[in-house]
């Protein structure tokens, strides 16, 4: 996705605050060009990543912290508001990650994030992965539209209330032009994810045909322009939480257990399914929103709230 992405993303996402804490690169360029924050932590787990985006951005507001997101830095009294920018989906537990962003938040602080639309949105990536594994049948165990089940709008919404965050949105982004095909190709030359690592595996022969496919398929305008669509998931939601303080250790997250049979309706863990969950259809904050896959009965086509504790006690 071309870098701009952020800027809309930022419009909608509106972190505001005078302390602000970010990832590195365009996303802290463009936070500081829009929500004029008094300051900004910018951090990321790669040396080489923040010794880029320091010698790119030259702004006193702004401090680079190389750390991971078992280690990001907190505040006495809090950030303002936290962003991440196309992370998410490649953190091995997003839950447990965004809980210890949310604890790092003053309270009414906002998290925001978002994420590429890899299964139905980025018409880019999809042209991509359909022609490499036409010549490539190990190229669909690549494809980030089967692998980040994260990078939809229900599961989003799903991951920041089990948190506890508040108010929270979820947006689509859109737009991609690219004036001529090798402005196209390009990104898949030198960037980084999967796309790019995997055309890097390629021999040169195999990369050309991969390259031949795509220009044939993507042929432009009169004009060589290609326009495809390219949408990115914005989501954030408020903390009403006071920050812990620097010396407080976290407590651990509660582990997940299965449930028994007669609490399956209430189970703690949002399963992502073709289904809805019961956070969706009740949205009412004066309301339970019961975390778990919502059942329906099949004769009413209604949903049938939740009874726990109707198990066998162990």
């Amino acid at each position: 996705m071309p870098e701009h992405s952020s800027t809309g993303c930022i419009r909608n996402l509106r972190p505001t605050g005078s302390r602000l804490g970010a990832v590195t690169g365009a996303l802290t360029s463009t936070i500081c060009d829009l929500c004029e924050p008094t300051s900004v932590i910018a951090c990321d787990p790669s040396a080489p990543f923040i010794e880029h985006a320091r010698r790119k951005l030259s702004d006193a507001r702004v401090s680079f912290i190389v750390a991971g997101v078992e280690a990001l830095p907190r505040r006495d009294d809090g950030f303002h508001a936290v962003v991440s920018g196309l992370v998410l989906n490649f953190l091995p537990d997003p839950e447990a990650a965004l809980a210890s962003v949310r604890d790092r938040l003053r309270s009414g602080g906002t998290v925001a994030a978002y994420v590429r639309d890899y299964a139905e949105g980025m018409e880019f990536l999809r042209s991509f992965w359909e022609e490499a594994a036409a010549l490539d049948p190990r190229a669909t165990a690549l494809d980030e539209g089967r692998r980040f089940l994260l990078c939809r709008r229900p599961a989003l919404t799903g991951l920041f209330r089990a948190v506890g965050l508040a108010q929270v949105e979820t947006r689509p982004q859109i737009p991609t032009d690219f004036a001529t095909f090798g402005d196209y190709w390009a990104p898949f030359l030198r960037g980084t994810g999967p796309a790019p690592s995997y055309v890097a595996s390629l021999d040169s022969p195999s990369r050309e045909l991969l390259r031949e496919r795509l220009r044939r398929r993507l042929h432009g305008g009169s004009d060589g322009r290609i326009q495809l669509r390219a949408r990115a998931w914005a989501v954030r939601g408020v903390s009403s939480f006071a920050a812990l303080p620097p010396n407080k250790p976290m407590k651990p997250t509660r582990p997940r257990r299965p449930p028994r049979i007669g609490q399956l309706m209430g189970a703690s863990a949002v399963t992502f399914r073709p289904l809805r969950t019961w956070e969706e259809v009740d949205s009412d904050a004066s309301r339970p929103h019961w975390k778990g896959t919502l059942f329906f009965d099949g004769r009413l086509n209604k949903p049938v709230q939740p009874k726990l504790g109707s198990g066998r006690k162990r």
